[in-house]
Formats: structure tokens, sequence, C-alpha cells
């Protein structure tokens, strides 16, 4: 039995070696903050308090962004799996960490199934996607977030994924045609579709005039004016002369 155990604690502390020389390998040039470098290496030594302490003190600066923001909350998550922290405090930082970068997905390689299957779960339960088609195509598509912030700008048909779900507004435009505006709501785990149908632009009867040419639109607008009175009237033929008195 002592045996046994003995040689399961080898095992842990090798997959441990590998698993550090993984994440260095996958992190050395992404993130550079050392206190979350100190919480991550605290991870793989199987120091969880100390990893937890740590990396909550980056986290406490404010001063994290991108890469070192994302590694920081998700190996807050992790060690907290590990410590078997109630799950609405670990989902609270792999949300944090998801909101960072809703783009990075981990690698199922290098991360232990369990802790990797969390981090998926969690990726499911927040993002979703947008498909817009259009009649007719090409037309450009801009996301809006809630806050009037742009998200991004496809052509259609346009695919947007890891959206966070909720509310957007999108503005969709052609040349030729109206602009328009439409809702949708992003669901959390799915795809959803949205077809939007373009009506041509009616042009007015000066833009009519200008595509005949300068000189004949010119020329339609006096004949116009020539024909019309001050107060809208035809006007006739100039009258005859008056005649001569009789002697």
């Amino acid at each position: 039995m002592l045996m046994c155990f003995y040689k399961r604690k080898i095992f842990f502390a090798l997959i441990l070696f590998v698993a550090l020389f993984q994440t260095n390998n996958l992190f050395a040039q992404k993130v550079s903050d050392p206190t979350v470098i100190e919480g991550v290496n605290y991870f793989y030594s199987a120091k969880f308090p100390e990893a937890i302490a740590t990396l909550r003190k980056a986290i406490a600066t404010g001063s994290l962004a991108g890469d070192d923001e994302f590694a920081a909350y998700l190996y807050m998550a992790f060690s907290q799996i590990r410590r078997n922290t109630p799950q609405d405090s670990v989902d609270k930082n792999l949300y944090a960490a998801i909101r960072v970068n809703p783009n990075i997905e981990i690698d199922g390689t290098k991360f232990p199934p369990d802790l990797f299957n969390r981090f998926v779960a969690a990726r499911k339960n927040s993002l979703g996607g947008l498909f817009v088609v259009s009649e007719p195509g090409a037309a450009s598509v801009i996301l809006l977030k809630q806050d009037g912030n742009k998200v991004m700008t496809r052509y259609t048909p346009a695919l947007f994924t890891n959206l966070f779900a909720g509310p957007y507004e999108l503005v969709i435009a052609k040349d030729g045609y109206k602009p328009q505006t439409a809702l949708a709501n992003v669901t959390a785990s799915l795809t959803d579709t949205l077809i939007v149908l373009l009506n041509v632009k009616k042009s007015s009867i000066f833009k009519k005039w200008w595509t005949w040419g300068s000189g004949l639109a010119v020329a339609t607008a006096i004949a116009i004016f020539q024909k019309t009175g001050k107060k809208g009237e035809k006007e006739g033929d100039l009258p005859e002369p008056p005649a001569r008195p009789k002697p």
C-alpha cells in the first residue's frame, strides 16, 4: 500500500514537471508580469494557496492587461478548483479570463482534462455566434455592442463568433441600397441566423437630370422656368403693339 502511494506521488510529480515545461513554453513570450509568473509557478508546484494569494495580488493592482490578465484569472480559477472552492467563485474568474479575450482557446493537451473541460464549459455558457445573410449579398455589416461601441465589420454572408450573450445592434449597408439597422439577441452556445432584405434607393428627379448631362439639366431647368410665371401661371405670347390712331 505504501509502495503504491509512493509510485502515485512520483507519477504526480512527473505530470507537474511536464506540465510546467509545457506551460513555460506556452506563456514564455506572452506573460511578462513577474507576479503572474510567480503565481503560475506556484500552481504547477501544487502550492495552490500561495498561487491564489499571489495571483489575487497581481489582479488587485489593476495594471494587468492582455495575456498577463488572462493568465492571472485562468490560473486563479484552476488553483481554486484544486482547493475545492465553490463553483460560483471559480466561474467568476473563468468568465473574467474569457472577457479579457473571448477568442483565446487553451490547448487541451497541455492542461489536465478536468481543468480544460471547466474552461470549455465556461466559454460555452457565455459565448454565442451570429450568421448574417443579406439579399443582395456582399453588404457590409457593422456589429455594435449595447453601449454603441463597434465590435467588428464583415461582409455578407458574415459569421460573427465568440460573442458574449446578449443584445447587439447591426448596421447593414451596400451602395445603391438603403442602409438598414437590425437588433439581434445572441444566445450562449448557439449560432443564430439573421436574414436582411435591402431595398433599392429611389433617386430624385434632380439626380436623374444630372445623369443625362449638365447641359441638358440646365436646359430643362430653364425651360421649366420660362413656362412658369411668378405665381406659377403659364405665360402666353407677347401682346401685339397697339394700332395707330386713325386720322
